[in-house]
């Protein structure tokens, strides 16, 4: 699991760099909820890792901000110094909104939550309004967080507060998944559910994704197990290096629609024995801790490679790669490292 989750934040950094490469960066995001529902149902579930939910919050917390923080700062450091020569958006959108704009980015940059709604508000005559599409306003609203992919997190720290209250009970899954996937294609068929923040930023639309990878822990899991018995190990190993090549050559298979739905399928299906390869191999767990620090990294290496290789070539390219993973690295050790002793005191089993 920890290589597929490195490879799908390398996407996600090819996405805003290179172009469509792996399973391109809308999948990647959505193939990492998935994986979010499983493993926080494996947490409260099975595990019964923390005695109360305060403590899972106070984890759950521990998890994401400091690095976000630690990178947020780097990033504000970064506009600052562009800002003398240049102006810069993320100033710029704070400049021209008005004052209840100034304190939702405020709010939302400083907490998180509430930042994927700025992909569902703009601004008409001045004021903040509700739209189906956020490119249709005076100020694109996300220009002013400090980071670009942090409203994926917003959507993460949602699933995690309900999850405790949902997630002991398969028909509450079951109810609230299926109201997801007709929703969904309420919005499809009303023409607004592929556009816009509805396209993959609609937290009621992304939970069945989460509830699905919780499923996947919940009834597939115990299938696999007894179904396959002794041979759990070694199947584990054949699925995972399979979807590992799958990732790797996904771009260059044809049929995008078609292939997606299988990923996702296959995903689902195999979630547990891929969550059993990194139990058993340490290298796969060790490269799964950089995931999260790529992926909240490259947004920041990207601002400064557009700084300075004004021309998107190869050496362009490198510097984005070799520096993300570079400050990804720093971030794992320098912030990371130290918070998860934090974290293990706050568990019940280390």
């Amino acid at each position: 699991m920890g290589t597929i989750r490195f490879l799908l934040a390398l996407a996600v950094v090819f996405s805003h760099s290179y172009g469509y490469l792996l399973v391109g960066g809308r999948l990647a995001v959505q193939m990492f909820y998935i994986i979010s529902g499983y493993l926080i149902s494996y947490i409260l579930i099975e595990a019964k890792t923390y005695s109360s939910i305060k403590k899972f919050y106070f984890n759950r917390i521990l998890r994401l901000f400091p690095a976000y923080y630690f990178i947020s700062f780097l990033t504000f450091i970064l506009f600052a110094y562009l800002s003398l020569d240049s102006d810069v958006p993320f100033f710029d959108t704070f400049d021209k909104i008005n004052i209840f704009g100034k304190i939702y980015l405020i709010f939302s940059n400083f907490f998180i939550v509430g930042q994927d709604l700025a992909f569902f508000m703009g601004i008409k005559d001045g004021g903040i309004q509700f739209l189906s599409d956020y490119t249709d306003s005076e100020i694109i609203i996300y220009q002013g967080h400090i980071s670009g992919v942090s409203w994926t997190l917003s959507l993460e720290i949602m699933f995690y507060f309900i999850a405790p209250f949902i997630l002991k009970n398969k028909k509450i899954i079951v109810y609230i998944l299926v109201s997801s996937i007709l929703l969904r294609a309420l919005l499809i068929f009303d023409g607004i559910g592929m556009t816009g923040g509805f396209n993959y930023r609609f937290f009621p639309l992304e939970l069945g994704l989460f509830l699905l990878g919780a499923l996947s822990h919940q009834i597939i899991k115990p299938f696999l197990k007894s179904y396959l018995s002794n041979g759990f190990d070694i199947i584990s190993n054949y699925v995972t290096y399979f979807i590992i090549t799958y990732i790797i050559f996904f771009s260059f298979i044809p049929g995008i629609v078609i292939n997606t739905l299988l990923m996702i399928a296959l995903l689902i299906i195999n979630l547990p024995l891929i969550f059993n390869f990194q139990n058993n191999h340490k290298w796969d767990a060790w490269i799964g801790k950089f995931s999260y620090p790529v992926y909240i990294c490259h947004f920041m290496i990207l601002v400064a490679a557009q700084e300075f290789f004004p021309e998107q070539n190869q050496s362009w390219l490198t510097f984005i790669l070799f520096a993300t993973l570079l400050l990804a690295f720093i971030t794992e050790y320098l912030i990371n490292k130290p918070i998860e002793k934090i974290r293990n005191r706050n568990r019940n089993i280390t």
